[in-house]
C-alpha cells in the first residue's frame, strides 16, 4: 500500500463534508456532489483546491503547512476565501463554518498502513484474536 497524499485526501473529504459554501446554489444537487473537489500538491509547500462546481473560478492555493496543522479547519478557511468572491462579508462567512479540524492526516495514514493485519517480521504471535489497533496514535504521559 502506498502512502499517497493523506493531506490531500483528508482535505478533499473535509471540503465535501463542509458544503455548502458562501455563494453556492442550495437548490443545485451538484453543490453536494462527492466529486466536487480535488485537492493536490503543486509544490513542496503548497496544495491546490479545485472546485469543479465553480470551474470558472481560479484554483485556491493553500499552504501545505496549514494542512499539516492538526487544528486547522480547512472548510472554514475555504469559506473565508470564497465568501468575498460571492459578495459575502467575512462575518457572514462564519455562518458556513463547520469547525472540523484536519486532524493528524499523516499519522492516521501511517497507522492504517501498519495495521493492515499482516504479521511483521520479528512479531511473535501469541494469540489469533484481532486487536482494535496495533499502534496507538494518542500518546499520553
Amino acid at each position: 500500500m502506498s502512502m499517497g497524499d493523506p493531506l490531500a485526501e483528508v482535505a478533499t473529504k473535509l471540503l465535501v463534508e463542509g458544503t455548502p459554501f458562501p455563494g453556492d446554489d442550495l437548490a443545485n444537487q451538484d453543490t453536494y456532489d462527492l466529486g466536487r473537489f480535488s485537492v493536490y500538491r503543486v509544490s513542496k509547500h503548497e496544495h491546490a483546491i479545485v472546485d469543479h462546481l465553480r470551474w470558472l473560478d481560479d484554483d485556491v492555493m493553500v499552504p501545505s503547512s496549514y494542512l499539516m496543522d492538526t487544528k486547522f479547519c480547512l472548510a472554514d478557511w475555504y469559506s473565508d476565501q470564497k465568501g468575498p468572491i460571492g459578495g459575502y462579508q467575512l462575518h457572514e462567512c462564519e455562518e458556513f463554518h463547520t469547525s472540523v479540524p484536519m486532524g493528524d492526516a499523516i499519522g492516521d495514514r501511517v497507522e492504517e498502513i501498519l495495521d493492515m493485519g499482516r504479521p511483521y517480521e520479528r512479531d511473535v504471535i501469541l494469540d489469533r484474536e484481532p486487536r482494535e489497533s496495533r499502534f496507538d496514535n494518542n500518546v499520553t504521559s
